[in-house]
């Protein structure tokens, strides 16, 4: 998945259409459903806290963002537990959190 269908998919799960601009209110985010059952967010929940990241980057820089953007506690401790490696793109971190249980 690139970047541009990445995007899609979040204004998707947030009920938006490919143009609709996204609201830049940080309380907005923070209101993306968790997946309180499963214990982690879903990869879509968690690209939601992510725009503000440059590509390569770290795991720590990740979880920053995720702070500074509003996340939800489950998306937090979703990217605390990704493995601690540079990650290339969003596709990758996506990749990452689908692998964890």
């Amino acid at each position: 998945m690139n970047k541009a269908q990445l995007a899609r998919a979040v204004g998707r799960k947030r009920g938006q259409s490919a143009t609709a601009r996204r609201p830049s209110s940080s309380s907005s985010r923070g209101r993306a459903r968790s997946s309180g059952a499963r214990g982690k967010a879903n990869p879509v929940e968690v690209q939601t806290f992510l725009d503000g990241v440059s590509y390569p980057t770290r795991k720590g820089d990740l979880v920053r963002e995720a702070e500074r953007s509003g996340a939800s506690k489950t998306v937090r401790t979703t990217l605390e537990r990704l493995p601690d490696e540079r990650f290339e793109d969003p596709t990758e971190v996506s990749e990452a959190v689908g692998k964890l249980r």
